[in-house]
């Protein structure tokens, strides 16, 4: 049996780009840019991508990835048909049967941090697995303050948006990104502990829609050199 898994959730649309998991940044797919960074990792014994979509299915085999059958009453995630629960079930179980028997850590990886490079997901492998008080790990982004919420209902409400702060004194403010690593087995249940890893701020730059596909295409040009 392997060891350390990561699965890729994708659609064969996108609710904010159309066919975004596909989308050519500088003429290669998004999701291409996913696998062959998870590739690169040498510590990934197996990454599984669980969709609906031939063309995906058919790329994710061509990249030497394992695709497994998402069902299509679980493409929509607010559908009311199946909680987030079933859909983690669902793919699990398959890299289960696949692997003939559990995997020691699961990988969350989100393909629209296009980014996202190796070296920070060996990071975040080490400490977490150096770690023995930790059963997970996230990915965290640096954002600056001067952040707003927007209810909808009582409009503007000022989060970390004092006129006075400095940016210099706050410097570690973060969001979470969609990238994870979970400790699995009867061996780490009672562990709760969830650890972090700040990683660039271009890292974190989350794919939405056709503006974030230059300001992508200009860090993938400029990664070149």
């Amino acid at each position: 049996m392997e060891r350390v898994a990561t699965l890729i959730k994708v659609r064969g649309f996108g609710s904010t780009l159309e066919g975004k998991n596909m989308y050519p940044l500088n003429g290669t797919p998004v999701l291409e840019h996913a696998l062959r960074t998870l590739k690169n990792a040498s510590f990934i014994d197996k990454v599984y991508v669980w969709s609906e979509s031939k063309e995906i299915q058919a790329l994710t085999q061509r990249l030497g990835a394992v695709p497994i059958d998402r069902p299509l009453s679980m493409v929509h995630y607010h559908s009311g048909f199946h909680s987030e629960q079933e859909f983690n079930l669902n793919s699990l179980n398959q890299m289960k049967a696949d692997n003939n028997g559990p995997f020691e850590v699961i990988i969350n990886f989100n393909c629209n941090y296009v980014l996202f490079r190796t070296i920070s997901l060996e990071k975040m492998f080490d400490k977490l697995m150096n770690d023995p008080t930790a059963r997970s790990i996230i990915a965290l982004a640096p954002v600056a303050p001067g952040l707003c919420l927007d209810n909808g209902r009582y409009g503007l409400f000022p989060f970390m948006n004092d006129a006075n702060i400095q940016r210099e004194d706050y410097p570690n403010i973060y969001r979470k990104l969609g990238i994870s690593m979970l400790k699995c087995g009867l061996q780490y249940a009672a562990l709760q502990k969830q650890i972090y890893l700040p990683v660039s701020r271009e890292e974190g730059i989350d794919l939405h829609d056709e503006e974030d596909t230059l300001i992508l295409e200009y860090h993938l040009k400029k990664q070149k050199g």
